[in-house]
């Protein structure tokens, strides 16, 4: 988590500030204007404006461990996460991100008879973009966006984003095994980090 908060949080720029800053080297700067505390500072107005947003969403659905007319329980869930896996790019393509990490968790629901799923995702969006309605009405869950992406609010959104799913530790045990060998079968990965949070010159 801390690798991906690192990359995340060095992706969003300090924001535009007008006055002298000559005073201040880059680094400086970003920690006085990123960090989220008040700032006492007369050299450093609060009247600055973010260059990019940061939208949190976070959606969660059900399927059956066994639907109608699968082979198999494993079976069934292979076809889950290849589903999950070959939609992201497609799915990063709609929202039109200039960065994006989607966090996909998985585990038994409702005594080992439900998958839980949760995507959580995090975008960097510029300011005058449009989060896409249509996603964001069928969101079960939440759509948050911050206009202000301080520091502290970076480092809160990974942390929920990368929140571990407590099903594994304590569900039902044999859906639990059965879900760990199907991914390791598929070589899913769990998230996946898009445009500028994975490439700088995006």
């Amino acid at each position: 988590m801390r690798d991906v908060w690192q990359q995340i949080d060095a992706n969003f720029p300090a924001p535009d500030y007008t006055a002298d800053e000559t005073t201040f080297n880059g680094r400086e700067l970003r920690a006085l204007l990123l960090d989220g505390n008040a700032i006492t500072d007369e050299r450093v107005s609060r009247s600055t404006t973010f260059r990019f947003h940061l939208v949190y969403r976070k959606h969660t659905f059900y399927r059956s461990i066994l639907p109608e007319g699968a082979n198999s329980v494993e079976h069934a869930l292979e076809l889950l996460l290849a589903g999950i896996h070959a939609q992201r790019a497609d799915y990063v393509r709609t929202v039109d991100p200039a960065g994006a990490f989607l966090y996909t968790t998985i585990e038994p629901y409702d005594n080992g008879r439900q998958w839980k799923f949760c995507h959580r995702q995090i975008f960097k969006m510029l300011p005058d973009s449009e989060f896409p309605r249509d996603i964001a009405a069928a969101t079960n869950g939440q759509v948050v966006r911050y206009d202000r992406p301080t520091r502290k609010i970076i480092m809160r959104t990974v942390a929920k984003a990368c929140s571990y799913p407590t099903g594994l530790m304590y569900g039902d045990p044999e859906s639990t095994v059965t879900l760990l060998a199907a991914r390791q079968r598929y070589n899913f990965r769990g998230h996946s980090k898009y445009r500028s949070f994975r490439n700088k010159n995006y």
